[in-house]
């Protein structure tokens, strides 16, 4: 089976990450093709979070969706106030854990579980309250 083997990873330049990337990649293969969640699951734990390599995938299809609704925010914001928004950054880590709970860790870095950022409406009151400290 060709998909066991894993690839040569050559694009990470240190040679360490290249074997760490090899070690985790049969790791990450088996998580692909784990059974996901049920639906009924999903229904009544719509946070329960996907690990892995697919939690990854879907982080990644999610990223653009995450980044207008940033725009759209901000945009709000310049609106309601009648002017633009500062100049701001932050920066945001996505933890696969349970809840909505995010952790600020420095003014311009956030932890924040995979349930408030998957959860637009909670996520957008969120972005709301944050985008209005600091524009």
């Amino acid at each position: 089976m060709v998909a066991a083997t894993p690839p040569d990873f050559v694009g990470l330049r240190s040679v360490e990450l290249q074997f760490a990337a090899v070690r985790c990649w049969r790791e990450g293969f088996r998580q692909w093709w784990d059974r996901p969640p049920t639906a009924e699951l999903i229904k009544t734990r719509p946070e329960v979070p996907i690990g892995g390599v697919r939690g990854d995938l879907v982080s990644a299809t999610k990223a653009p969706q995450q980044l207008q609704l940033v725009q759209d925010v901000i945009l709000e914001f310049e609106r309601s106030r009648g002017r633009k928004a500062k100049p701001f950054e932050l920066n945001l880590g996505i933890l696969d854990v349970h809840g909505y709970g995010a952790i600020q860790v420095t003014p311009s870095y956030v932890l924040l579980p995979i349930g408030l950022y998957a959860n637009l409406i909670r996520y957008h009151k969120w972005l709301r309250q944050v985008i209005a400290t600091f524009a």
